[in-house]
């Protein structure tokens, strides 16, 4: 208790520091795929508009979002809500929604550290993730609400492992439910501590059987209910709205190849790329898929910490009979770290750092029990304190030059991430269809029908048939389609200008868009018109707007 001051003007002096670093330029780059995509829900949700989404449930009159797609689950659209509403729907409100909960990510990272180790572990902790470039601009994107589930349950499954509090227990599965129900990306922290559950069976069973209040199958059957509640949203879309298993269909389907070719069955090579995907975190490269700031170069000096840290961890744990912390401690979390990189080479989507991300506070909090272990050889009190702090003035030194990279990233930044969905031209777009009030707008590409729509807040609702081409129809129907679609004049055709004649390329179905689109104009007998091209600053063609006459 006498720390407890002293702790919350420490906490609240890093975190403020956090939010002066994350709301630098905070609307850059702009918003993601999956960021608007559950930005949209929410806009439907505040304007009481008809929901854009297959998967919704009807109440009151109103439509609330299930699944913003056939495997995001809708949770982080009611998240939004009380930004939008205060700040606006923009990418400014958007992105401080993200930039808090990665505060309270920062917050509960905090209390999992104090929990298993001490108080000083999660400061110091805490002030090298905010000092970390990867992590800020991680967190600014798309990430932060499945790191903050990942903590929150941690901590409180070491709450309910401490004192038996059966509330802890439950609140930690609701908490992973709500996790999964936020990002694909989850499942790989899920499998990790799924592991991790395995190997401390004995001590689970053990924590059970001293709480006298339930035996262990009940705690099961208890744990699973409310893991389901929190994945609600995921379970009544797949097992009671029709059509029924959706998720778990596309699951399914991409378990063996995902959408992006990876074979999960490959698992040596895909081990060896997740290695290269956490050498990356460490070198606080890959802050946007290599994509905005491609030009990064790894700083070594995060390898060499975590190793130099890691491996006298390990040494210790192996050939130390007295050590400061409990072993067993030190040995959850680094079985923890290595079971979620051990699950994370089967995924659902590319290999990409990002999905390693959950490792990052962690990879942290053991730097740092490392450094006092190894300190706590020293033997002079006072000698002791001095290295301290001159290992962690020595280590911060260089981590705080890291900040640089901020500097650079937001002064190279764009305003996009991917290019070819979304570029700076997009505003200009926008603003050109606002002005002429086109009566029915078709996106023939693939992702940014979601941006338009969230750019004019709900005003125009882009028609895509990628939705379309999806369900695997066939050719002479998709023709059909886009037939039907010339008998009204207003419509316009979007393209994206880097990939239109490739469609092929982004989808696993075998009828190519653009060119299914040309052969339905020339059936028609009608004219494709070239109405407006968009250019990027480089003068490349971004997008193209046709009309059928």
């Amino acid at each position: 208790m006498k720390y407890l001051k002293t702790d919350a003007v420490i906490l609240f002096l890093l975190i403020l520091g956090y939010f002066i670093l994350a709301t630098k330029d905070i609307t850059l780059p702009g918003a993601s795929f999956e960021e608007v995509a559950c930005a949209n829900g929410t806009i439907d949700l505040l304007l009481d508009k008809e929901s854009n989404y297959i998967f919704y449930i009807p109440f009151l009159g109103k439509q609330f979002p299930l699944m913003v797609s056939n495997h995001l689950p809708a949770i982080r659209s009611y998240l939004l809500i009380p930004f939008f509403m205060i700040f606006g729907i923009s990418v400014f409100s958007l992105r401080l929604a993200s930039v808090s909960f990665g505060a309270l990510t920062l917050f509960f990272t905090y209390l999992f550290a104090r929990q298993l180790f001490d108080r000083r572990i999660g400061i110091i902790a805490l002030l090298f993730l905010i000092t970390s470039p990867y992590f800020i601009l991680a967190i600014r994107l798309e990430h932060p609400y499945w790191i903050f589930f990942a903590f929150t349950s941690l901590f409180c499954l070491l709450k309910w492992y401490k004192n038996g509090n059966l509330l802890y227990f439950l609140l930690a599965t609701l908490f992973l439910g709500f996790g999964i129900s936020t990002s694909s990306w989850f499942i790989v922290f899920l499998g990790g501590l799924s592991i991790t559950a395995i190997i401390f069976q004995r001590e689970i069973r053990t924590k059970i059987k001293e709480s006298r209040i339930i035996s262990l199958w009940p705690y099961v059957i208890l744990g699973f209910v409310f893991f389901c509640l929190g994945n609600f949203l995921f379970f009544y879309a797949n097992l009671i709205h029709k059509p029924r298993f959706v998720t778990i269909n596309w699951l399914y389907n991409n378990f063996r190849h995902t959408g992006f070719g990876i074979d999960n069955l490959n698992y040596i090579n895909n081990f060896a790329s997740r290695i290269n995907n956490l050498k990356e975190l460490l070198g606080q490269v890959d802050l946007i898929n290599n994509i905005t700031f491609s030009n990064l170069i790894p700083n070594r000096f995060y390898y060499f910490l975590f190793i130099f840290s890691i491996s006298g961890l390990i040494c210790l744990l192996f050939f130390s009979k007295v050590m400061y912390f409990n072993k067993k401690k030190i040995g959850f979390l680094l079985i923890l770290m290595f079971a979620i990189l051990a699950f994370s080479p089967i995924t659902v989507s590319s290999f990409a750092s990002w999905h390693l991300f959950v490792l990052a506070p962690m990879i942290y909090i053991s730097v740092v029990v490392g450094l006092v272990e190894i300190n706590h050889f020293f033997k002079n009190s006072i000698f002791k304190r001095v290295s301290f702090i001159t290992m962690l003035t020595l280590i911060l030194i260089p981590i705080t030059l890291n900040l640089n990279t901020l500097k650079n990233c937001y002064t190279n930044g764009k305003k996009v991430v991917y290019r070819d969905l979304w570029s700076d031209n997009i505003y200009e777009l926008v603003d050109w269809l606002k002005a002429d009030k086109h009566s029915k707008v078709i996106s023939i590409n693939l992702g940014f029908f979601r941006n338009i729509y969230f750019l004019t807040e709900g005003e125009i609702y882009v028609e895509d048939c990628l939705n379309f081409f999806s369900q695997e129809i066939k050719k002479d129907l998709a023709i059909e389609w886009f037939l039907n679609s010339f008998k009204d004049a207003g419509n316009i055709y979007l393209f994206n200008a880097q990939t239109y004649t490739q469609f092929g390329k982004y989808e696993k179905a075998d009828i190519p868009r653009f060119e299914t689109f040309m052969k339905a104009v020339k059936i028609s007998g009608k004219n494709l018109i070239k109405e407006k091209v968009f250019y990027q600053k480089d003068g490349q063609p971004i997008y193209i707007v046709f009309t059928v006459k």
